[in-house]
């Protein structure tokens, strides 16, 4: 694989993959778990800042590609932009842990 094709790869698992895991566990935990709130309002904690998320992460990664710039700048770019999801999970947790 060369190197332009495995740096792609690596800006998609950052910038996507991460983002549907955070939902899958999200998901995962609703089935377990009965709670007082509704699993949409759960899911939703969830998938609304992750859509912010994958929003940013796709702006950056185009931006990676119109400036060709290098991936140890881009990532932490990424890494910032998954803020917002990771705050979403949080409050996804402390929904389920309200009940």
């Amino acid at each position: 694989m060369n190197k332009d094709k495995q740096t792609q790869m690596q800006l998609i698992a950052m910038g996507y993959v991460t983002h549907l895991l955070y939902l899958l566990v999200v998901i995962m935990l609703v089935i377990i778990s009965a709670s007082r709130h509704s699993a949409l309002t759960i899911i939703s904690a969830v998938l609304i800042p992750g859509l912010i998320s994958m929003a940013l992460a796709t702006r950056i990664i185009a931006l990676h590609h119109r400036q060709a710039s290098t991936l140890t700048k881009t990532l932490p770019l990424l890494a910032v932009a998954q803020i917002p999801s990771l705050m979403g999970l949080v409050l996804a947790f402390v929904l389920l842990g309200q009940s």
